[in-house]
C-alpha cells in the first residue's frame, strides 16, 4: 500500500524572511531617491526665489535710486523676521512673501556657529552697517550643503560653508 502525503501549502519562515528583506532593501532605495529628488526641487525653488528677490531689488533701485528698502543687513531665519525686515517701500509685501518662501525651503547649515549666524534662512548683506549701499548680496543655504549667493553685480554661485564664513559676503 502506498502512502499519500499531503503537500504543505504556504512558505517556510526563511522564504518569508528573504522576501521581506528584499522588499525592505527596495523600499530604502526608493525612499532615498525620493528624498534626493525632493531636495533638488527645493534647491531649484530657492534659486528661483533668490532670482525674484534680485529682480525686486532692481525694481526698488529703479523706483527709489537705492537698495535701502531691501537691505536690513541681517540674518532672517523665521517668518516673523521676514515681516520685520521688510517694512518700507511699495515692494515690502512682495519681499516678505519671497522671504517666507526662502525660509520654508532653505536647509540648516551643519557648521552652524552659535552667536555668529543661524542654522538656515536668508542673509541679506548690503556692504555697509550704516546707511544705504549701492550693492547687495543675498545668501541662503541649499539642501545639497552649499550656500547659494546672488548679488547686485549680476553674478550668482554656490559656495562651500566654512566655520565663521557662511558663503559669500560682499557681492559675489
Amino acid at each position: 500500500m502506498k502512502k499519500h502525503y499531503k503537500k504543505q501549502l504556504g512558505f517556510t519562515l526563511i522564504e518569508v524572511m528573504v522576501v521581506i528583506t528584499i522588499i525592505a532593501i527596495l523600499a530604502g532605495v526608493i525612499i532615498s531617491s525620493v528624498n534626493s529628488a525632493r531636495n533638488k526641487g527645493k534647491d531649484a525653488k530657492l534659486k528661483e526665489e533668490m532670482a525674484q528677490l534680485v529682480n525686486l531689488a532692481a525694481i526698488n533701485n529703479s523706483d527709489y535710486g537705492d537698495y535701502c528698502n531691501l537691505q536690513p543687513n541681517t540674518w532672517i531665519s523665521s517668518s516673523n523676521t521676514c515681516a520685520t525686515a521688510f517694512t518700507t517701500g511699495e515692494h515690502a509685501s512682495r519681499a516678505q512673501e519671497i522671504c517666507n518662501q526662502i525660509i520654508e525651503n532653505s536647509a540648516d547649515d551643519p557648521v552652524y556657529i552659535p552667536g555668529i549666524y543661524p542654522v538656515g534662512g536668508l542673509r541679506l548683506y548690503s556692504g555697509t552697517t550704516t546707511g544705504c549701499s549701492n550693492s547687495f548680496s543675498f545668501m541662503t543655504y541649499l539642501n545639497k550643503g552649499k550656500w547659494y549667493c546672488v548679488g547686485s553685480s549680476g553674478r550668482s554661485g554656490e559656495y562651500a560653508s566654512t566655520p565663521g564664513n557662511p558663503g559669500c559676503f560682499d557681492n559675489p
